[in-house]
């Protein structure tokens, strides 16, 4: 027999979950907290006048909450960025190689940031800002590496106007921003399926969707019967998509209190 399935991924992992048990693949929308909820549970939402709990895929999983993940990211650019400014620094002021990225593309931020395509207006307007300002970060210490060749001095006086005093105060200040709506940025980036499965309704919170396919029973290859994950999630068993394996989910349960992860 042959279903259709929507994979999704959850960071280096995919999963695959019958269409028919999907109403709609939707963006993460504001969500209201519930006290005292599961720690699976990220809160309530809204879907056509009906209310919905919202389960976090990740934390059903025991991995890190993407917007940890985000977050853990932009600290980590803002370290890199330090790093990179005290390395130019070095290489100006002694002659050393200078050994990390020019090219803003290439850094942890330009790999990053290049690729993402904002939706909340403030976030949108951080992402405008920063991308030409950290550009010419990288761009005006390409230039000063070529001038130190013929006059460090003057170099080094540039450095301290241009960069030091200028474009990387700026580029930190809007790295702070981006840290400041890194809760924005990851629900930005995340989906929603809502599901439905006899009596059960609620939001899957997942990283992306990957693809939508057609898949035949005798494709799935059965690890265990059934393999239980947790508290509320079985699995069928897996199957090679793409050159990958993706875990094939039997079904999907809103978690109790009493259970545990």
């Amino acid at each position: 027999m042959t279903s259709d399935y929507i994979i999704f991924t959850i960071g280096e992992s995919s999963y695959a979950l019958e269409v028919g048990k999907i109403d709609r693949i939707d963006q993460v929308p504001h969500l209201t907290p519930i006290p005292n909820a599961h720690p699976f549970i990220d809160g309530l939402m809204t879907y056509q006048s009906l209310t919905a709990k919202v389960i976090n895929f990740r934390k059903m999983t025991n991995m890190q909450t993407h917007e940890n993940q985000i977050l853990e990211l932009f600290n980590q650019v803002i370290k890199d960025h330090q790093n990179w400014v005290a390395a130019l620094e070095t290489s100006l002021r002694e002659g050393v190689p200078f050994t990390l990225a020019l090219d803003p593309h290439l850094c942890r931020l330009g790999k990053w940031i290049y690729s993402y395509q904002a939706h909340d207006p403030e976030v949108l307007a951080i992402v405008r800002a920063l991308l030409p300002v950290h550009a010419q970060l990288h761009e005006m210490g390409a230039k000063l590496l070529q001038q130190c060749t013929g006059d460090t001095e003057a170099a080094l006086v540039c450095y301290s106007k241009e960069i030091v005093n200028g474009i990387y105060i700026e580029t930190m200040r809007l790295l702070g921003e981006m840290v400041r709506k890194s809760i924005e940025i990851s629900s930005q980036i995340q989906k929603l399926l809502i599901y439905r499965n006899g009596d059960g309704f609620f939001a899957i919170k997942v990283d992306a969707i990957r693809d939508i396919v057609a898949l035949d029973d005798v494709q799935i290859k059965p690890y265990s019967h059934h393999v239980k994950v947790g508290a509320c999630l079985r699995t069928r068993g897996v199957v090679e998509y793409k050159k990958s394996l993706v875990v094939v989910i039997d079904s999907v349960n809103l978690p109790k209190n009493e259970e545990v992860a």
